[in-house]
Formats: structure tokens, C-alpha cells, sequence
């Protein structure tokens, strides 16, 4: 056998089996069957793919945040009502907070002087006079209450009893 024979054969066999190749890739795509023979290649990497693609994106979400306008306005919703609740609870907190410090006050101030009896009363009325400033307590003379009696708040001497009735008494304010 010659060698230069040998080398020739070769030679047309790869160019046979290229023209080959070329014309089952020409007839694989001209009937739309190209796809799945690069499936072939394709699904072990993209079995692969999807599956860290989605650990990537779960890990992502944790960081963006809503992608979705309508969810984000949703979310927005319920942390605007979460803050008006919130926002009415603090104020209702701060109401008791200073009637528990009025009542700090009071108390103290009966401590302060245990031979005095103490009558709590609210406020029901006010006079109307252009002459003096008073207001109309609901105490009156069956609590023991009785004309010259001092009236005071939280805040110090707020008045004087000057009228009684058996439910109530009109105080003449020093202010």
C-alpha cells in the first residue's frame, strides 16, 4: 500500500462524511427538527440553569421588594392604616398619661395636707355674667360642699365657693 494513497483516502472520506454532516443539518432545520437535536445538548445545562436561576431570584425578591405596582400600593395600604392605628393609640396613651399625672397631683397634694377633706367634682357649667367669671361644679351641699369653701385643679387655687345647691355649686374663679 502506498502511502500517499492512504493520506488521499482519508482525505474524501472526512470530506464525504462532512458533506454529510452539512446535509442532515440542512434537512434537520429545513423541517424544524433542528431544535430538538440541540436539545439534546441543551437540557443537562439548562436543567442546571433553571434550577440556580431560581434560588437566584428568591434571593433577589428578598432584596427588591414588590414588583408588582398593585401589590406595592396594597402593602402602602396597609401600612397607612397600621400608622393611623398606631397614631391613635399614642394620642389615647398621651390622654391617660396626663390624667394619671393630674391624679399624681391630687394625690400628692392630699398627702401633703391629710387634715383637709378632699371632694372631686367636673366641671358642668359656666356663668355666662359679664360682671365675674365663674363656673358650676357637679358637688354640691349633700357632698358636704359649703359657701367659702377654696376650689382647686391640678394646677393650684382655682376659686371660691359662693353658691350651693344640694347638687351642685357655682365657684367665683380668682383668674
Amino acid at each position: 500500500m502506498n502511502l500517499d494513497d492512504l493520506g488521499q483516502r482519508i482525505r474524501w472520506r472526512l470530506v464525504l462524511g462532512l458533506l454529510g454532516l452539512a446535509l442532515m443539518l440542512f434537512i434537520l432545520d429545513s423541517t424544524g427538527n433542528m431544535d430538538s437535536a440541540f436539545n439534546f445538548l441543551r437540557d443537562p445545562l439548562s436543567g442546571m440553569m433553571g434550577w440556580t436561576g431560581a434560588r437566584v431570584d428568591a434571593f433577589a425578591d428578598i432584596f427588591a421588594g414588590p414588583r408588582d405596582l398593585q401589590t406595592a400600593r396594597t402593602e402602602i395600604e396597609i401600612l397607612q392604616a397600621r400608622i393611623d392605628m398606631l397614631e391613635r393609640e399614642n394620642e389615647e396613651l398621651r390622654e391617660s398619661q396626663g390624667e394619671l399625672q393630674v391624679l399624681q397631683q391630687l394625690f400628692n397634694r392630699n398627702q401633703d395636707a391629710p387634715e383637709l377633706s378632699r371632694t372631686l367634682a367636673n366641671v358642668i357649667g359656666r356663668d355666662t355674667s359679664p360682671f365675674f367669671r365663674s363656673i358650676i361644679i357637679d358637688a354640691g351641699a349633700n357632698e358636704g360642699i359649703v359657701v367659702g369653701m377654696p376650689v382647686e385643679s391640678n394646677r393650684g387655687l382655682v376659686g371660691q365657693v359662693y353658691r350651693t345647691t344640694a347638687n351642685s355649686a357655682q365657684v367665683l374663679l380668682i383668674t
